[in-house]
């Protein structure tokens, strides 16, 4: 398994001292209901391509639409104009400061979303460990108890 270190600076999480990546936008999630009146065959429908080989698909629950409208090329704009727009929920996470980021990632892992069940091989795992790690360390850090970080383990000053 990797983890992140001087050697090994290219993996995508953080490390100890360096910042995270913060934005003034939000990072948008859509959550789509399912009713039994929302497909119509040849127009908007439920794609099913769960097969064996496809570890992370599966390991995500992977669902996927596919719309085939003439005059509509989004889902938000063609539930709309079915006026079944509410079927179709957004949410705005904001991720401007440290503290929102590490608090979104600890509701995902809560919610058992997080690299270990999205990617199931060892790359996960270690990108899991990776970012338990570091969710630690922000908080810590957060919290001003000032953690310090020699290169190979975590402590309290």
């Amino acid at each position: 398994m990797e983890r992140v270190t001087d050697d090994n600076p290219d993996l995508d999480i953080p490390r100890p001292g360096m910042r995270l990546k913060t934005t003034n936008e939000p990072i948008i999630v859509w959550e789509l209901s399912i009713p039994d009146n929302i497909f119509i065959k040849g127009q908007f429908e439920l794609v099913d391509n769960m097969r064996y080989e496809l570890h992370r698909q599966r390991a995500q629950s992977g669902v996927f639409t596919h719309l085939e409208h003439e005059d509509y090329i989004d889902i938000e704009g063609y539930l709309k104009s079915r006026s079944i727009g509410s079927y179709l929920e957004r949410y705005e996470v904001p991720l401007s400061t440290e503290i929102e980021i590490c608090t979104a990632l600890s509701d995902l892992q809560r919610m058992n979303i997080n690299y270990a069940t999205l990617f199931p091989d060892a790359h996960g795992a270690a990108m899991q460990s990776n970012l338990s790690f570091m969710l630690d360390w922000l908080i810590r850090k957060a919290s001003k108890e000032e953690p310090s970080w020699d290169g190979e383990s975590l402590s309290m000053d």
